[in-house]
């Protein structure tokens, strides 16, 4: 399907943010339980993964039948299609166009900080950040920047974590509307993106 830019303005994005491979199970959980068409756009970044792009996006393909897309820069996000920031990018959003640059891994600075910010600016009440595993503080002050914005702003229980390293979740809890197993968040989304699309209802 895809989105004209008049659907594309008013258009919900959730991005999924895992921060590395540790935290794929997480995100197949959450995927998993979410349903095909809600009506909204993904973008999923795992800026740290030691997979590159092609074997992310078939991972992701075992998860959900959902389609899932490879991004590229100045590529704009259609609804109910899964979009995957390449690994170690940089990603903006810019009237629900998604903006790349190539970041090398041992310089990058808060990538998941950085596409959260930019998500909350872009869509204002109509951001949702989920954020899977645990990866430092990364994270926490984009999540900030959601609710200041209206958003929603998700983050994995702690203790359902499949990967190591807890305490960087913990620290994402404390600027998360809610905290969830990966299964709630996705189903958190599913009924804040409805009532999002009822709200436009003329």
């Amino acid at each position: 399907m895809v989105t004209s830019e008049s659907q594309r303005r008013g258009l919900p994005i959730a991005t999924i943010a895992a921060h590395d491979d540790d935290a794929l199970d997480d995100l197949r959980g959450f995927l998993s339980a979410l349903p095909l068409e809600t009506g909204a756009a993904y973008a999923v970044v795992v800026p740290r993964s030691r997979l590159d792009a092609n074997e992310l996006a078939h991972a992701l393909r075992t998860m959900t039948t959902m389609p899932v897309m490879v991004l590229s820069d100045r590529h704009p996000l259609e609804a109910d299609v899964l979009h995957l920031a390449p690994p170690h990018s940089y990603v903006s959003l810019r009237d629900g166009v998604a903006l790349l640059t190539p970041f090398e891994a041992e310089r990058a600075h808060a990538p998941v900080d950085w596409v959260l910010r930019s998500l909350a600016e872009d869509r204002g009440a109509s951001s949702i950040a989920v954020v899977l595993g645990a990866g430092g503080v990364d994270g926490s002050a984009g999540l900030l920047e959601i609710k200041l914005q209206g958003g929603l702003a998700l983050v994995q229980d702690p203790v359902t974590i499949a990967g190591p390293a807890q305490q960087g979740a913990v620290a994402h809890a404390r600027n998360a509307d809610f905290v969830q197993s990966p299964a709630e968040l996705a189903a958190t989304v599913t009924g804040h993106v409805r009532c999002l699309h009822v709200r436009r209802q003329p």
